[in-house]
């Protein structure tokens, strides 16, 4: 005769087991366990047994009492009732058939969800992209980006080559002085000074889009040095400033940093008309 093995033990309510915490101010499970350790001078918490109790898993009545002696209630309070343990079965069961969803239809599901993640965030980008785009353009024609006046530019030389032709580390920094005439997108000027010792007088010219600026300068003496500079036009605080680099076209045999590579920032000064 088969006699089918059955577990054995009682079950005990999880709303209930939270209840009586509750109202002795234990907040946690392992702290539960620790109180019964304690209480039983046990040298290890039974957490993996009170674990069980609060799954609502089948335990021994012993193991029910232990916990209403801690929690302060008779044992038969935290008993589950039937109407609880067919609920909670039927959530196991609900559960358990949510995670059998066929493989594919989760997959169709999550693709369908990075499609739809992946096309809103694209739109969200060109329409930034355009507001963005709009806006610069605005500022640029609301900015007052007529150059003319005076400017005083910090200008460093990294790179250049010796009159030996060897290689220059050293870099070169000096400040220019810099008149510069717009007419429309037509720039034209002249260097006025240079410190550190370097050419200061060249005619130079140029135009100017949007807030895009570049002029070709050809300098007075220094064996007819040219370069070509190209930059642009930001406005910085309060101020509206210069920034770029030039390019050597031709350079001399006795200047050690003339055809390296130079970086102007050029900062307008307070007199407006040259």
């Amino acid at each position: 005769m088969d006699v089918k093995s059955r577990k054995r033990g009682v079950k005990a309510s999880r709303t209930k087991l939270d209840a009586a915490m509750l109202n002795v101010g234990i907040k946690t499970q392992s702290s539960l366990a620790e109180h019964i350790a304690v209480n039983e001078k046990l040298e290890t918490a039974p957490k993996d047994t009170i674990n069980r109790a609060f799954r609502q898993e089948s335990v021994s009545p012993t193991t029910i009492a232990r916990i209403a002696k801690i929690l302060k209630v008779e044992a038969y309070t935290l008993y589950l009732s039937q109407k609880e343990d067919d609920l909670h079965q039927q959530n196991r069961i609900f559960i358990s058939d949510k995670q059998k969803q066929p493989a594919d239809k989760q997959a169709i599901l999550s693709r369908r969800f990075y499609k739809v993640a992946f096309g809103a965030t694209l739109t969200i980008f060109i329409v930034l992209f355009s507001v963005f785009g709009i806006k610069e353009r605005l500022i640029a024609e609301k900015m007052d980006l007529n150059v003319t006046g005076h400017w005083i530019f910090e200008s460093a030389i990294e790179g250049g080559v010796t009159g030996t032709g060897e290689l220059n580390n050293k870099i070169e920094k000096y400040e220019l002085a810099i008149q510069l005439i717009q007419d429309g997108n037509t720039l034209k000027g002249m260097y006025l000074g240079a410190t550190n010792g370097m050419c200061g007088k060249a005619r130079l010219s140029g135009t100017v889009i949007g807030n895009q600026i570049e002029w070709l300068v050809t300098y007075i003496g220094c064996s007819g040095i040219r370069k070509t500079f190209k930059g642009e036009i930001i406005r910085y605080q309060e101020d509206i400033r210069i920034k770029g680099n030039t390019t050597p076209i031709n350079t001399p045999t006795r200047k050690s940093a003339w055809s390296g590579y130079e970086t102007f920032v050029g900062v307008q000064s307070k007199i407006r008309e040259p």
